[in-house]
């Protein structure tokens, strides 16, 4: 049964857009809120989204920890399409917009980003990644990838995990595994911010 941290990457440079495909790189503050979460500890595997605002921090621990680097294009943040590299403010302003938002934000299910992924699509891009894990990996990835695997693996539901903070450089650590029957179980075993 494996044991999986998943790592957020850190506060960007354009902190406070809603950047799934969009990728800006680390502010110097969200360097700094990586390195503390992973000082002191060293995992076999590092995998990681190719994001640059992933992919660069994961490296960096790879390389400090000696730990096995493998980028992994099933943890890209959820396309969020026509929404994505825009402001919150600003998709809010659009009244149409507002309502498609808070909607998705209720029941993700119901409500696909236009020209986006649709959660459903973007729910079994995660549960593929996550089957091949080994114990003793990090995963440097998004917060909206660490819900859907916190949906699949726990089977939280989703509207209560829209609630859960995930801060820039939060991590989780998962316990999680497959019953005979093929079904998913899980459980939270640490939450630290960063």
């Amino acid at each position: 049964m494996p044991v999986i941290d998943f790592l957020r990457h850190g506060e960007t440079t354009m902190h406070g857009y809603l950047n799934g495909r969009h990728d800006p790189p680390l502010s110097d503050t969200g360097w700094e809120q990586v390195r503390r979460q992973y000082a002191g500890r060293a995992w076999l595997t590092v995998v990681t989204s190719p994001a640059v605002r992933a992919r660069a921090p994961a490296e960096e621990i790879a390389e400090h920890t000696g730990a096995t680097f493998r980028p992994d294009a099933r943890w890209w943040e959820m396309d969020y399409g026509d929404w994505d590299g825009r402001t919150f403010k600003d998709l809010r302003a659009d009244p149409q917009t507002c309502d498609a938002l808070n909607r998705f934000s209720i029941d993700p299910h119901a409500v696909t980003p236009p020209n986006g992924e649709s959660w459903q699509a973007f729910s079994n891009r995660i549960d593929e990644a996550l089957t091949p894990l080994a114990d003793d990996t990090l995963v440097v990835c998004h917060a909206g990838v660490i819900r859907a695997a916190l949906n699949v693996t726990c089977g939280l539901p989703l509207d209560m995990l829209w609630r859960m903070r995930i801060g820039y450089a939060a991590r989780v650590r998962l316990n999680y595994g497959k019953d005979d029957d093929g079904a998913w179980w899980g459980e939270i075993v640490e939450l630290v911010q960063s």
